[in-house]
């Protein structure tokens, strides 16, 4: 430790100690050394700053005028190099301006034809804009094209692609004419037209003039399709279903509806011509077909009554008469009947004191308990020439009296004029035309 000389203690070494003392702040030429500074001066009010690991003095022991705080608008200041800020205090720079356009320039870029801007670009809707589109449109920021539309987003943050209030939309292929090239058309009312030149205010949808779903058509997933099958015919590969009705109009005005139904009762095909009140033509679930003449309801119908049985309920007019097996034999054709049976029609009473066969339901008039005098009326109807009629009288047990009009006329036999007690009396008659007479052919009476 450096120190002054003791006297009387130091004998012999106190020259030595009183250089060392000296050496403190002189030189060995015995001037003052200039760096030495005491260190309970540095970093003392009135001292000296101490200097830091790097070589620099501290912040806290520089006076408050010598130091420099953070940039503000009114004043410069110390900046952290971040954001769109970057590089170094000596060579700083701005990376977040990197390809993006000068404000300056930007409306010439613009509006500059062939120039291509990168970026992206956020315009504010102005007022002249709202006005073409009409209120209430909510756009927030997106471009406007002289007014005629706009691209967009609203506040409900949907992207928007929007023509003026008069105008739709149009997407094309034809840099030359436009309208002969459109591929798509949304108009004023929002309805969409796909394909060349889509028919005004109508949705429309053209595709190629295909013959195959390969060269053109709609496929929904990988198993339904529908495509031009041909000249005026649409197809589908698949199964086509309908719950609600699929009408056509065809050329000759005439249309069907279809509906697919659960219900026997339900229709499944009508048709008719177009005007028509009613349908001309239904065919119901349960098979049956009903038709009409389209102003009333449908008066006429066939369908399956029972097992292999097919039943109208009004008439049945057959054009031709059939020739061969199995022909339907028709009301007033000529033709041969083989193997048939004919059912006669037979009215029954059990007595009439004024007996009146009616030709026109009855070929067989019986009288089975005949209790009095007979007198036989003209038949009743319109008959035919040569049609036949039977006459089977049987009495009560008592013989009863019998008289005839003078339309019975007997031809060969005798009319008789009296019951046989409990024996059956058979008569057989023949309509003539000529004169207007049934002829009694044949009489007999039960042994």
């Amino acid at each position: 430790m450096t120190r002054l000389p003791i006297p009387g203690a130091d004998n012999g070494s106190w020259g030595e100690i009183l250089n060392d003392f000296l050496r403190v702040e002189h030189n060995d030429d015995g001037t003052l050394k200039t760096s030495y500074v005491d260190s309970s001066q540095k970093g003392q009010a009135g001292g000296v700053a101490e200097l830091d690991g790097g070589g620099k003095v501290p912040s806290s022991q520089l006076p408050a005028s010598a130091l420099v705080g953070d940039a503000t608008a009114a004043q410069k200041g110390i900046m952290r190099l971040t954001g769109d800020l970057g590089g170094t205090a000596d060579s700083p720079t701005v990376p977040g301006l990197a390809g993006k356009a000068d404000s300056a320039d930007l409306n010439d870029k613009v509006n500059k034809a062939g120039d291509t801007m990168t970026g992206a670009l956020n315009v504010a809707v102005n007022s002249a804009f709202a006005t073409v589109i009409g209120t209430g449109t909510n756009f927030i920021s997106g471009i406007s094209f002289q007014n005629r539309g706009f691209i967009g987003y609203d506040t409900a943050n949907y992207i928007r692609i929007q023509g003026a209030s008069t105008k739709g939309l149009q997407f094309g292929v034809d840099n030359n004419n436009f309208g002969s090239g459109t591929a798509a058309t949304i108009d004023t009312t929002g309805q969409l037209g796909i394909g060349v030149i889509p028919a005004a205010n109508n949705g429309y949808l053209q595709l190629p003039s295909s013959t195959s779903l390969a060269t053109g058509g709609i496929a929904w997933g990988n198993d339904t399709n529908l495509y031009r099958s041909g000249a005026n015919t649409l197809r589908t590969d698949d199964s086509f279903s309908a719950s609600g009705v699929v009408s056509a109009l065809g050329g000759d005005t005439s249309y069907f509806s279809r509906l697919g139904a659960s219900v026997a009762n339900s229709w499944t095909l009508a048709s008719g011509v177009s005007g028509d009140a009613q349908r001309r033509l239904i065919i119901r679930a349960s098979g049956a077909m009903t038709w009409g003449d389209g102003t009333n309801v449908g008066d006429t119908n066939l369908y399956r009554s029972a097992a292999d049985t097919l039943r109208t309920d009004d008439n049945l007019i057959v054009a031709a008469a059939g020739t061969a097996a199995n022909s339907v034999a028709t009301i007033d054709a000529t033709q041969t009947l083989t193997n048939k049976r004919l059912t006669r029609r037979v009215t029954s009473n059990a007595s009439s004191a004024t007996p009146t066969p009616d030709a026109d339901t009855a070929d067989v008039y019986l009288l089975t308990a005949l209790a009095a005098a007979a007198a036989f009326e003209a038949p009743t109807g319109t008959p035919t020439d040569g049609q036949s009629l039977i006459i089977r009288i049987k009495d009560n047990g008592t013989a009863r009296a019998l008289s005839w009009n003078a339309i019975y006329r007997a031809v060969g036999v005798s009319l008789p004029t009296s019951t046989v007690i409990s024996k059956t009396h058979y008569l057989g008659f023949v309509y003539n035309s000529a004169d207007s007479r049934w002829d009694c052919l044949a009489v007999s009476q039960e042994a």
